[in-house]
């Protein structure tokens, strides 16, 4: 149906810590649980409007349930300070979202085919970018025609999430005094964790087509939605600090890991062995001065784009059908081409920043800039596959990001103070592969060449020491694609939000009325090749209260 995109979201949690202390120790155990539920659906063909194909006692939903258990020791060992962070994650997810109507038309499309389809309808007009409409036999009819190529057999589509995370972390660390002119930092770190993704699909059909369901409800059943993954990481760090005069630092460090992952779906998992050093040079010339340099590294481990392997296996059920060698042969070329795809590596950043901080006239004004250089290689990039224009995530030669950041801040008077904040960026895409959708010379997914915001606060006293807090804040930011082919663009915005806080004399209490958003505007924050768009929230008003209860 087409209607309004309504959304709903409701939250609730609790969080507890209790602490023990001593001479030399400090103890701290803390549990959270949290749950938030959501209804109505994520994308739209325009702002703020769905068009859907409905599947009775399917409406949209999500539930998210947190728990999250730590344990922090503190122990003071007189030559340096043992510290212990353990912590344990349990999440589930559950849900059911809903494809629009021209996801659902793609699908029509690419299994029953597009030559009898109206060649302007959205659908249609969707799928053209990936040779769908008009005139695609259909897998379906590979072997002759079987189903009526129109585009009016599968009426919706709806995915059901279920599907946990459980993490174990454990990182020990040996921290030397800081008022020592050498200063250093040693420590292990262990995290086990099993990702499990369950998702199922169910499919709705137009009145007088539901023989198409014979041949597509199977495809669903497909076990390559359904598969968990485990990943084990060992890692040992150090740091050491040295004050070469009082106003020059150096720190040295480095990172060893040994990461290993497992894959429920296939028989290849990853095993890497990152190093990862890491130098700063800070130099305070004067005390309200500090110039810096720092140079570190960071490592992404590989994984599996599971779709792939989803449809390899569609593929497979047509193939082991097919009896005309022909069909057989391009049905075993579609199954190699997405199993080419299943697999890709880790990807690593080298990053260098020179930056500055500094205060002025009695610190009333704070100032904070930085110019940085990240190189990227291997960098792993969302690709869409050509025989069905699917996402999928594959290594692509590397990428080049310069760009400066500059915040300024300054108390204007007592109780106003005022933020502003841009940042310029440029990224490139390096030595692509030959067949990649991020072309040399493309720019990288939602990175804006430019971003301004402007901040004011001001606080008073009100009554019986109550304060009032006043808020306001308003931003800018440049237009970005969000494909790496750089075919689809998000449009620059600007959005204003506002809050009045009050509060009572011993922090406690506090009311506050806020306003998001506040002009309305229509801000896209995604959008694909098909047409389906993803927005921020249009404006919201609301009225919080707040109670601290800690003493």
């Amino acid at each position: 149906p087409l209607e309004e995109d309504f959304n709903t979201g409701e939250a609730q949690g609790v969080r507890a810590a209790i602490r023990f202390e001593g001479d030399s120790y400090d103890i701290v155990a803390s549990v959270h649980h949290s749950e938030q539920e959501t209804t109505g659906g994520l994308g739209t063909f325009r702002a703020y409007d769905a068009k859907n194909g409905r599947i009775p006692g399917l409406e949209p939903e999500s539930l998210d349930e947190t728990d999250i258990f730590s344990l922090a020791v503190e122990w003071d060992l007189g030559f340096a300070t043992l510290q212990s962070q353990t912590s344990y994650i349990d999440r589930e997810i559950s849900g059911i979202a809903e494809s629009s109507e021209v996801q659902a038309s793609l699908l029509d499309y690419f299994y029953a085919g597009s030559t009898e389809a109206d060649p302007n309808e959205p659908g249609c007009i969707a799928a053209a970018a990936f040779d769908l409409c008009p005139g695609f036999i259909g897998l379906f009819n590979f072997g002759g025609p079987v189903f009526t190529p129109d585009g009016n057999n599968l009426r919706a589509i709806n995915s059901l999430d279920n599907s946990y995370s459980e993490r174990w972390v454990q990182e020990l660390r040996l921290v030397s005094p800081g008022d020592k002119r050498l200063r250093w930092t040693a420590g292990l770190f262990w995290k086990d964790s099993e990702d499990r993704t369950g998702l199922s699909n169910v499919a709705g059909y137009f009145s007088g087509r539901e023989a198409f369901g014979t041949a597509f409800d199977p495809l669903m059943m497909v076990p390559a939605n359904m598969h968990t993954d485990f990943l084990e990481e060992y890692a040992v760090f150090g740091e050491v600090s040295y004050d070469f005069l009082e106003s020059l630092e150096l720190t040295v460090g480095v990172r060893v890991s040994d990461i290993k992952q497992d894959f429920t779906n296939t028989s290849q998992g990853t095993d890497d062995t990152p190093v990862s050093p890491k130098l700063t040079l800070a130099w305070t010339p004067l005390d309200n001065l500090l110039l810096y340099f720092t140079h570190a590294t960071g490592f992404r481990p590989g994984n599996v784009s599971n779709n792939m392997e989803f449809y390899a296996q569609q593929f497979i059920l047509q193939r082991d059908a097919a009896t005309d060698p022909a069909v057989i042969a391009e049905l075993d070329a579609g199954i190699a081409s997405f199993r080419s795809n299943l697999f890709f590596d880790g990807d690593e950043v080298r990053s260098y920043e020179l930056g500055v901080k500094t205060a002025l006239w009695d610190g009333r004004v704070s100032i904070l800039g930085s110019i940085y250089q990240l190189d990227w290689d291997d960098m792993i990039v969302h690709e869409s596959h050509p025989l069905n224009g699917d996402i999928y995530n594959a290594n692509s030669g590397g990428a080049d990001i310069q760009g400066l950041e500059l915040e300024m801040t300054a108390f204007i008077f007592e109780g106003l103070s005022v933020r502003i904040a841009g940042d310029l960026n440029d990224t490139e895409v390096m030595q692509a592969s030959a067949l990649a959708d991020a072309a040399d010379g493309n720019e990288l997914i939602y990175s804006p060449n430019k971003s301004l915001s402007v901040a004011l606060d001001y606080s008073l006293a009100a009554f019986d020491g109550w304060s009032l807090d006043f808020h306001v804040d308003r931003s800018w930011v440049d237009e970005q694609f969000v494909d790496s082919a750089n075919t689809v663009k998000i449009p620059s915005y600007k959005r204003t939000n506002a809050r009045i806080t009050m509060r009572s004399t011993d922090q406690k209490y506090r009311v506050a009325l806020y306003g998001n958003n506040l002009s309305n505007d229509e801000i896209l924050r995604g959008s694909d090749t098909a047409g389906t768009q993803y927005w921020h929230n249009p404006r919201q008003i609301g009225l919080e209260f707040g109670y601290d209860f800690q003493p």
